[in-house]
This record gives structure tokens, sequence and C-alpha cells, in this order.
């Protein structure tokens, strides 16, 4: 203890014997048993008194239209905004008092930056709420005192973090300054400021009682008619299943009765995963401790400054604090930050107040003290009667961080401590709350896991959820606090929750950087790329549980290690973890050391071609008789085209807000063929979705199929399948190359019409099919015109169908396809599916909408169908598929190999080709045709390859036959294709893709690759510059909306009255000369006016600009025109600097779309 200063270590040394327990320096020890005689806040005046009350403070009433379960910051909020949005007939209970949980330990603070958007909109209302809008309603005080915040930076980092904040905060109107040392000096004189590299001073932060707010809160929610019970503890939900299958909530018990109900609120803090058990909900968070000490009275902190003391620079911020801190004018919100392995550290000073009686009229008076708050991670199991309790604290993690305190504020030295604090609060995995309807159960909702923030986002969150209940969305672009942002595999996965909150918490008051990744929980998800990936040097990105390829380290794998919790609690740390040693280098504001090799990946795909492992993208099917119903009413484009077609469309809700774009490919009806195509007697889709809101969009799906009561079923093969993009302008030269290279004799083939000949070769020379063992399909490649600087896709029609190879197991007796048949042909084709293979199903038309995986494991009864034949690894199920006449045709008997016990002769090698279709009904090469707006199509060409058999000991290939969906798909705004392939495939049609282009110099590439040359060509990121309060209209996308057509869709009113009165934003694309990293946030200035910032920004390597893409609003309110942004000049803020940037109508890059075309000048 010898770095403590000698009268804190005195302090403690003397407060230690009678308040033991609390200062053990022998082995930890944690309690849920209540401290005693101790001086916290609100001790006396919250805690009741024994036998004070034994039953519900008010009666319970039948029913009720919400119920809202705990009284807390987040409950009374919630009720607050439901009572104020003309929802009345609601109820909050809380098991004991208001705040008794959590809520009445918390500091209660409120500052205005955050380094996001969305959060600096909902603290700017909680501090509305608090500092204004309660007092005016019910003329009583919360508590407010707005001292200000003053943010310590001790290096270069943090500082910067500091200035894109105050870049962000110019936007929303937020006063911010940076000052120097000596100025923070001159502002703080009690601060040690010789190791700092400077402070972001916020003159309008300040602190809250939370007791007084939350008493506040309820008292203008019940003047609006609700109620509030407390003393009434919830012992149970009732839940009902509905007519269709679905979930609801029906009722909520208590001991004193029960409130029918059909909606519930689960805010219920570090009880709320014992609460969403009762109901069947999976509420993942756990509980840590957070402790805190009070100081004594600090002398010199309430002193006022003397004025025109400072510089000029910083006179007027302290003249204008001086001005509106009416208290204690030099209290400030002093906030610096440590991180030690095992507990963080958030040092402040804060005053606090109380309230005396003197007569008969109470008096608000204010005391300034120190706050030292420490962290814990420790789990703790607390008790259902933990009310206005507190852990025992522990002092030998507490004193190890003492050091940095007495440093920053060396009059700590001489000051001693008046109270301790240790209490629980819950943390998530990944530092955000987790609110929204619960996937589960209707009607459940969550509003819950705040890690330590309920106060400061009680006001917004209250009112996103409030609006959330009654409207069915929030108003606000809440994905990130969403419970249907994790994906379901993993909300109930212990070590998952346990290790990422655990990281959340070791990293609470971490810098937060553009492109860090978590260590945590890692590998839970794998596409079957990701071991040759590692082997090199893939960097992986982490996105909804799944291991996605970030960029290529050029010095050899980097592999993701188990979590090591940082060394701590006697876990080893990694040694020599190259992966974490590479992710270092990205914490940087600056461009990071491996930029050229980002650029080297972009440029191969811009000049040459490149492979994408995109195979975390969510593949869903929509079947069903109400299939095609639901898809008008589902999408905003027009799916319904011939087979065959694939539409890049959006999905809307009710406000016309976009909460996804996806592909959609119309399938032909047919017999099941999983995992390439579903059972389905009628219209049948094929969702192709961003992997890292899988979870949102699958549950917007359902939900909208339940309310709408479409009958229908909604698969997910997302596990089935892999995903590889090609790219680039060599993919063009030869579109036959990655599956094919090497062409058989043309004597085996007609002619007539160009050919596309898609193949697999596996091995080498030596080991390559012979003769005749390709796929001949005739082509004809279109394109579709699509308004500049939007999402172009080209499509692949067949002139003809695809001739099929097949392969007949051994015994199977069934003859061929024979030449004889006048109308169709039947090929035997032969699909594999894995082993105890589960497809996860909702049905929208069944009560069970769990995992059914046997509805797809096998061929529906038919009189057609063959017999199903099991194998040591996979069981293969022959399929019967009718193609029209002229289309039997069987490759050449060279390239047959009779499998030993098979009755069936091969193919006659003198079967002619099969005759083309008639030329008034083929495409002619290089013809054109133009859908309706939004309609891009690409032809889904079902192909045949070879692989090697994995039971074969020999090296001799084994004609098993595979499918490839091959699309003609672009996000990067290149020529393409993607190819979605059966999961058993996927490594055999890799290695086959790469040999075919070596020649062309074909490179592996990663999302930080796609992040730039998608923003290069102007394509949308869901959830960055395309997000559920961004209508279509704003964001560029009109042209995959139906407007034009009468049939309706979802939020399609909203957009027909957005249309008719003009838009009052729209997205606009910035591009700066001066080669400046820039990440969004950054503010857009038009004519020195702030009219906006960055939603996204990323460095464009083929054009040599930043870009980036932001919403822009006219400052009187009017619409925003084109002619209002050609006539504006237009700046970029990052970090306090400012720089010119020119602003686009149309994509920077091929804004004429020639290279989605094939036009490569």
């Amino acid at each position: 203890m010898a770095f403590l200063g000698s009268a804190v270590w005195r302090v403690f040394s003397a407060v230690r014997p009678p308040l033991s327990p609390l200062c053990r320096t022998s082995t930890r020890s944690y309690s849920s048993k209540p401290t005693k005689e101790k001086s916290v806040p609100y001790e006396k005046t919250l805690k009741q008194e024994d036998g004070a009350s034994s039953g519900p403070t008010k009666p319970l009433p039948r029913s009720a239209d919400a119920v809202v379960i705990g009284g807390g910051s987040l409950g009374c909020q919630t009720i607050y905004h439901l009572a104020k949005m003309g929802m009345t007939n609601v109820v909050l209970l809380e098991r004991d008092r208001l705040t008794a949980g959590t809520t009445w330990h918390t500091a209660g603070l409120l500052w205005q930056l955050r380094p996001s958007d969305v959060e600096v909109e909902l603290l700017a209302h909680t501090r509305n709420v608090i500092s204004k809008d309660l007092e005016e309603e019910t003329g009583l005080h919360t508590g407010w005192i707005q001292n200000g915040g003053l943010f310590i930076a001790s290096n270069k980092q943090r500082l910067d973090e500091y200035k894109r904040l105050m870049s962000l905060g110019k936007v929303y109107g937020i006063e911010s300054h940076v000052l120097s040392p000596a100025e923070t000096k001159d502002l703080y004189p009690l601060m040690n400021v010789d190791d700092l590299y400077g402070t972001l001073y916020v003159p309008k932060d300040g602190t809250m009682d939370p007791a007084g707010t939350c008493t506040t809160l309820t008292r203008a929610a019940t003047a609006r008619g609700a109620t509030v019970i407390e003393n009434c503890p919830v012992t149970g939900i009732q839940v009902r299943t509905d007519d269709i299958g679905v979930k609801r909530v029906k009722a909520v018990e208590t001991q004193h009765g029960t409130i029918e109900t059909p909606c519930v609120v689960n805010c219920a803090g570090v009880w709320a995963t014992k609460l969403g058990e009762m109901a069947g909900v999976k509420v993942p968070l756990i509980a840590m401790h957070h402790a805190y000490v009070v100081t004594e009275r600090i002398e010199g902190i309430q002193q006022e400054g003397k004025k025109g003391s400072k510089k000029k620079s910083v006179k007027a911020v302290e003249e204008g604090y001086l001005l509106k801190s009416q208290h204690c004018r030099f209290s400030k919100l002093v906030c610096f930050r440590g991180k030690r392995e095992k507990v963080n550290v958030w040092c402040y000073f804060k005053v606090t107040q109380g309230f005396k009686v003197i007569g008969s009229k109470p008096v608000i008076y204010y005391q300034c003290a120190f706050y030292l708050i420490i962290y814990f991670f420790n789990i703790s199991q607390v008790s259902d009667k933990f009310s206005f309790s507190l852990f025992d604290l522990d002092w030998d993690v507490f004193m190890q961080n003492i050091e940095g305190a007495v440093n920053r504020v060396p009059a700590l030295e001489q000051t001693g401590i008046k109270s301790t604090v240790c209490g629980p609060e819950s943390f998530t995995a990944d530092h955000k709350p987790l609110m929204g309807e619960a996937p589960e159960v209707r009607g459940f909702f969550l509003g819950c896991g705040f890690n330590s923030a309920g106060m400061m986002l009680g006001g917004g969150c209250g009112r996103e959820l409030a609006h959330w209940i009654i409207h069915g969305r929030p108003e606000k672009d809440m994905y990130g606090y969403d419970i249907r942002r994790f994906h379901n595999s993993l909300t109930d996965n212990k070590r998952w929750i346990r290790e990422r909150s655990h990281e959340s918490y070791a990293k609470n008051y971490s810098l937060v950087f553009p492109f860090d990744e978590p260590l945590a929980s890692r590998n839970m998800r794998k596409d079957p790329f990701h071991q040759v990936l590692t082997e090199q040097g893939c960097m992986f990105q982490e996105r909804h549980g799944w291991e996605r390829p970030g960029w290529f380290n050029k010095e050899g794998p980097a592999p993701v290690k188990d979590y090591d919790y940082y060394g701590a609690y006697n876990v080893k740390r990694n040694e020599k973890y190259k992966y974490n040693e590479l992710l270092g280098q990205e914490y940087t504001f600056d461009f990071p050391p491996h930029h050229d090799v980002i650029k080297n990946e972009c440029l191969s795909c811009r000049h040459s071609v490149a492979v994408f492992d995109m195979s975390y993208f969510g593949k869903f099917y929509l079947t069903g008789p109400d299939a095609k119903k639901a898809a008008d009413w589902l999408f905003t484009a027009d799916v319904n085209k011939k087979p065959g077609t694939t539409v890049y469309t959006c999905m809307l809700n009710k406000r016309g807000g976009s909460e996804a774009d996806l592909t959609v490919s119309r399938l032909e009806p047919g017999v099941a063929n999983l995992p390439l195509a579903p059972e389905s007697s009628g219209d049948a889709y094929y969702l192709a979705i961003g992997g890292g809101v899988a979870e949102h969009n699958w549950n917007h799906i359902k939900t909208v199929l339940q309310d709408q009561g479409f009958r229908c079923q909604l698969a997910d093969h997302s596990e089935d399948m892999g995903m590889i993009s090609i790219q680039g302008p060599k993919r063009l030269e030869q579109p036959e190359a990655f599956l094919h290279n090497q062409a058989p004799p043309s004597a085996s083939w007609s002619n007539q019409q160009p050919t596309t000949r898609l193949h697999h070769q596996l091995a080498g020379p030596a080991s390559r099919p012979q003769t005749g063992s390709t796929i001949s399909q005739q082509a004809t490649t279109r394109l579709h015109p699509q308004p500049a600087g939007h999402t172009a896709r080209l499509y692949h029609q067949l002139a003809g169908h695809t001739a099929r190879l097949y392969h007949q197991p051994t015994g199977h007796n069934q003859a061929p396809p024979s030449a004889s048949r006048s109308t169709q042909q039947a090929t035997t084709r032969l699909y594999h599916q894995p082993a105890g293979h589960t497809a996860r199903l909702y049905s929208a038309s069944t009560s069970n909408n769990q995992a059914q995986p046997s509805a797809h494991s096998q061929a529906p009864p038919s009189p057609t169908r063959p017999h199903q034949l099991a194998g040591p690894s996979q069981q293969a199920t022959t399929r019967l598929h009718h193609q029209p006449t002229g289309h039997n045709q069987a490759p050449p008997s060279a390239s047959w190999s009779k499998p030993a016990g098979h009755n069936q002769a091969p193919p006659s090698a003198s079967r002619p080709h099969s005759q083309a279709l008639p030329s008034a009904n083929r495409p002619q090469p290089g013809s054109t045709i133009s859908p309706q707006p939004g309609s891009t199509i690409t032809y889904q060409a079902t192909t045949r390859l070879y692989h090697r058999s994995t039971r074969s000991i020999s090296s001799s290939l084994t004609p098993l036959p595979s499918q490839v969906r091959a699309m003609r798909l672009s996000f990067v705004g290149e020529l393409g294709w993607e190819l979605h392939i059966p999961k058993d495939s996927c490594l055999p049609v890799y290695h086959a893709v790469m040999a075919a282009g070596a020649k062309h110099g074909i490179i592996n590439s990663g999302y930080r690759a796609i992040d730039s040359l998608s923003i290069e060509k102007g394509y949308r990121h869901w959830h960055a510059d395309l997000r559920p309060d961004d209508t279509p209209l704003e964001a560029g996308l009109a042209f995959t909306c139906k407007l034009k057509s009468s049939v309706p869709f979802q939020g399609r009113d909203m957009l027909e009255k957005q249309k008719k009165e003009g838009l009052k934003r729209r997205i606009v694309c910035f591009t700066t000369d001066e080669k400046v990293p820039m990440f969004g946030l950054e503010a857009i200035y038009r004519n020195g006016v702030p009219v906006g910032h960055l939603r996204r920004a990323d460095y464009g390597f083929y054009i040599d600009k930043t870009i980036g893409y932001g919403y822009i609003r006219n400052p009187d309110g009017g619409v925003v025109s084109a002619n209002f942004i050609k006539s504006g000049e237009f700046t970029l803020e990052k970090m306090g600097v400012v720089y010119k940037a020119k602003a686009h109508l149309k994509s920077p890059f091929d804004p004429e779309n020639k290279r989605v075309k094939g036009i490569y000048d």
C-alpha cells in the first residue's frame, strides 16, 4: 500500500474495525445480506420500517392494457411515457418500493455525448424530461443539477475520440469544448494535469437524484390515469397459444391476484432473467458488482473561480457555465477512467443533494464529495428479497485502484471516506440494453440490461419502448438495443453470455474504435470455408455468432483462440496471439498499418477477379398457400416475376421505414430438394439476407405473417449452405472459367447457341473428369438498367434447360430417361443431405412453430418417388424432375463409369444433342429487356458438379452430383456471380474456382474490401446508411418500390404521402480530395450551417478518395431537392478539422453502370 496517501490509508485503517466485515483483506467474500449502519444515500428516507406494510399499496385491477414489472428507472420512465402517449389503463408492479433494487444506489450521471447518433438523441430526451418536462407537469423537483462534465484524456487516442464527439455534438446543438491541460487546470484547480493530453468540457451535463426522479415520474403517470402498485411481487406469467399456434401473453399472476393483460414489460433489472423464465423467454444478462466510496467533503471544491482569470477561449465557456449553475457553481462532474484486468474504475466528483424541513417548508441542501466507482466482474446470485441492500465491498480489489485517483486529484490524499456502496448491476453481451418484443412470446417486451446506464438512457428508451408497445415499432432506429440483434442459438448459451458479458464489462470505458472485434466466445458459428481461409491468413470478424472474413494477412495464419479473460481469474493468458496483435493495430483513428492490404484486395476485384466468402448470409425459404400474397405484402418490389428470377427489394415497417434490404428469388414449384429448393406445389421464394441481421429479418417476417394471417411456412437453411461471390472483369472474359477449366471436345455438343459450360475439376490434370463430363447450357446475358448509384444487378437467362448428369446408386433398377418420350422427359437427380440435418421452420398455419427436421429430410410420398438410400455419412434421395422434350440429353458415354452392381447401361454416345428451343421462344444473344423498376433479375442455374467421394480411399473420381444455385449478383459494382452451395460441396467448389482463376491472379478478399467497394459504388448497408427510420425514398431506393402498380404492400401509404409532400431529408454522397480517414459521425455543413452527419464512410481505392454517405436536412425545414444540393458548398468536420467536400447526386464510381453490364473501357 506504499502508493497510498498516508491520510487515506489512516482513514481505511481507522474504519476497518467498526466496518468489519466490509473491509476484509483476506479471501474475498460476497454476501447478499444488507450492510448495516452505513451512511449510504437514501437509506433513512427510502427503506421501510419493519412491519410498515404487508400487502399491495393499492388494489389490483382485473385487467390492464399493459403491465410494467419493476419500479426502477426504466419501469417508471416506461409507464410515464405510456400514459403520456394515451395508454392510461396501465399498471406498474414493484415487488418492494420504487428504486429498491439497483436504481436507488446508482450514481445518477447524465452526459450528452456518446459515439452513436441514436444514443445522443436518447440522452437528449432524458435530459429534457428530467430537467424541464417533469417539473413543469408536476411542480416537483427531480434533483437535476447542471454542474457540467469534464472528461479527461491521458492519451492521444482518447483525445481523438473526444474530438469526434465534439464534432457530432455540433450537429445536435450540444455545446462542448476540447481544452488543453493548462485550460483544464484553470477550470478545475484541484486536478493534476501534468500527464494529460487534454479534456472535453460539456457545460450542460449534470446529475439527477434517482429516488426523486422515479417518484416524480410515477406521480406524473398516475395523474394521467396509470396505476402504480408497490409491495406486490409477481409470481407467474400466463401464456396462451392462439388459433395459428402463436404464443401470446395472457395474464400476470401475483400473490394478491391476477391481472389479465396482452402485454407485459420486463423492467426487472438483475431479476429480468428469472421473470423471463416465467414466460419461456430468454433474457441474456448477468448481474455484477457495482461499488463506489463517497469521501468526506473536499475543501476548495465549492469555491468559485475568479472571473476573467481564464484565457479568452475558455472565458466564454466559464461565463456561460457560471450563469447557469446556480447552487454549486464550481462543482463540475469530473470523470476520469482507468482499467485493470479484473475491475473498471470510474472516478468523479458529484454534488449530492438532500432535503431538510425547516418549519413547514422543505429546503434543498447540497454537499460535494468525490465518488470512486469500481465494477467487479463477479456474477451475483441476487435474492428475490434483495431490497435496498448491498454486498460486502472487497477492499483488496478496491484498494488496487486508489493510486490513479490520488494521482489525478492529489487532495484525495488528505480526504477521508464517508461511506461505501456495493450493489448489483446487470450487464449484457455487447454492453447495450435489451429492448423490444421477445421472439418467443408475443406481447412480452424487454426493458432491462442497461449496464449501469439506466438513469441516463431511461427517458429516451422509455419513450421508444412505449412507442414500440403502442405502435408495434419504435420511432428511432433501436436495432442496436433490440433483443433480436442476437441469434436465437446464442441467447441461452451460458458460455457466450458469461464470456461476452465479461468482455463488455472489461471494455466498459475503453475507446470505441471503428474496427474493433470481440475476443470472447468466438468460433461459435463457422462455415465450411473457415479452416481453409484461416490457413490463408484470414482475419475474421464476428457477426451474429458467425466468423466471416475481414481481410487477409500476408504474414500467415492468425487464428482466433479461446477467451482468456485477459489473464484474470487464474486463466492463463494467451501467448503469441497473432490475431490479438493484428487487432491491436486497428486501435487507431488513422489508416491502419494493413491499409495497403485492403487496397490490394479492392483493386484486385476492380482489375482482375476476387472471391468473397459470404456464407454467413441468412438463407430462408417462404412457401405455403398464401406465399404469393405474403410476398406482395412483405416486399416493396414486384418479386412475382417468372420463376428463376431474383429481385433486390426492401421490407418496410408500418411507418415506411426500411426494416431490411435483401434479394428474393422466385422458384419453380416442385418436389422437395432441400437445401436448394423447397417442397412446394405453389409459389415459393428464396430469400438471401445479410447474416448480421438475419435474426431481425426472420422475426420481422414471422411477425408480419402472424399479424396478416397468411398461411405460410418460413424455413431457415442458413447453416445448410455456403455462399461465395466471384467478382471482377476477368470473370466476364471467360464466364465459364470458374467452374470449368478444360473445355470438352466440341463434337460432343451442339453449338447452336453461345454455351456456358459449368464444370468442376478436382485435383489436377491427372485426375480430371473424362471427356464429356460437362454440363452445357445455352446462355444469354441480359442487362437490367437501373438508376445511377443504386444496386444494379445482371441476370443470366437460359435459352434452353440444363442437361443434367446422373448417377444411380448400386442396386438401383430404375431405367434412365428414354429418348422416345414425346412430351416430357424425366431426369433422375441425386440430392445429398447431411445426416441429422435440422432446419429451422416457422409455420403460420400450424400450432407447432418449432424446428421440424423431418418435414424436409425426405421427399413426400409419391408414386414416382424412388427408394431412399443410406450411406455411411449421409442419406441420398433420388428425385424425379421433369424436363421439356428435347432436354433429356445425357452426356457422352465416354464419361460414364458404371458403378459395381449397377444394372443399368449408361446413356448412349450416339444420342444426338437435344434440339434447341424454337427461335421465337428463346432470347437472342446480346438482346436486352426492360423489367419494372426494382426487378433486378438473375437466372438461378442448377448445375451438376463432380467431387471426390469422402468415402473413397482411392484417388479415382466418384460421380457424386451436387447442386449450385448460381446468381448474377454483385454488391461491389462488378459483373459477377454468387454461388449458393450445399454445405458438403463447398470446399470442392471453392478449390475448383481458385484453380480456374489462378491464371487471372484470383485472390481471397474480405468484408473490409466489400465495405470499401460497396460505398464506392453507392450500394447501401442496412443499419448504416439504411435503417428502420429511413424510407426507401430518402435512401435513394425508390426503384425498389412498386408504386406504379396497384399492389398494396406494408408501408406503401406512408411512401405515397412522403412522395407527395416532398423529401425533408435525403441521403447524399460526399467525397474529399484530401486523403483523410473517416468512419462515420463526421458533421456535414452546407454553407457553414450543420445539416447532418455521415452515417458511413470509407476510403475508395479505385477513385482514390475518401467517401461518405449521410442524410441531410434543409435548415429551414423545406424540401431537400436536387437544386438544394447542387447550389450548396459542403464541408465535413472530423475531430474539429474542416475539409472541403463535393456532393454527388450519382455514385462517383461508374455512374453509368457500365461495369455491371460488362462494359470495361
